[in-house]
């Protein structure tokens, strides 16, 4: 692939979001995740459902999601990812092996200015890497914050938050990590997800799948006794670049 890109020049080529946990293990391995996210309610939710016999038929497919992360962003310049907010409003974070990438992140209170994509839930028809041609006339109301991810950088990026990105290099490459922050407000958020995803559900197993996470959620918050933030900001959303601030936003 990074052949592909740097020596036949095929810039248009986006490896986008593949899974390592599933499809390289051994690479998967090697990531360090920093310690600022080591805690992933998404993991103990998971763990919940496995020990719950009640919760066998969604087991299977929630080892779809929780084993999915982290995953692999290989692309050359110029490629992107249109508007969108992160599966099942979660939190995210995302570290820059080589390249670099703009970001454009869109508070979760200014999100319902970026007209969503009726085809798909979490995404939106905004351009938000460009205020040109834009289809969605709304999107001008959005407030933006924009900032540029280095080589050797990683950002966070609040659940619930739109964003888009462009990479800028030649060839870019850098691994993700979706994750749900392990405090009452972080589970609230998901659990809200999961339920209005249970009622939109179109298939049995979907149902089941997204019911279990809102219940499995519920367990959680019952047994936690005391829940501290994985980033305790002092108010508000930020979006960071490599722990150092760029914006917060209530």
């Amino acid at each position: 692939l990074i052949h592909l890109i740097e020596d036949q020049g095929n810039q248009n080529i986006y490896l986008h979001d593949w899974s390592l946990t599933k499809d390289c293990p051994m690479f998967a391995k090697e990531i360090k995740i920093p310690k600022y996210f080591s805690r992933d309610a998404l993991q103990e939710m998971y763990a919940l459902i496995r020990e719950n016999a009640s919760f066998n038929e969604a087991a299977s497919h929630f080892d779809l999601y929780a084993n999915y992360w982290p995953s692999l962003f290989v692309g050359g310049n110029n490629t992107t990812s249109n508007a969108h907010a992160d599966w099942c409003d979660t939190s995210a974070w995302m570290g820059i092996f080589e390249g670099r990438k703009e970001w454009v992140i869109v508070p979760p209170s200014h999100t319902q200015y970026l007209c969503k994509d009726p085809r798909h839930g979490n995404n939106f028809l905004a351009n938000l890497l460009s205020e040109e041609n834009d289809v969605c006339d709304s999107a001008h109301l959005a407030v933006r914050y924009k900032g540029i991810v280095n080589k050797g950088e990683y950002l966070y990026v609040p659940a619930q938050s739109g964003h888009a990105v462009r990479n800028m290099d030649d060839l870019n490459i850098a691994v993700a990590f979706n994750f749900v922050e392990p405090t009452i407000s972080g589970i609230n958020v998901f659990s809200a997800r999961a339920r209005k995803m249970s009622v939109l559900a179109s298939t049995d197993s979907s149902f089941i799948f997204y019911n279990a996470l809102s219940k499995a959620a519920e367990i959680w918050k019952e047994k936690e006794n005391e829940v501290r933030p994985t980033i305790n900001w002092n108010s508000g959303m930020c979006v960071c670049i490599q722990l150092r601030l760029i914006h917060c936003y209530m």
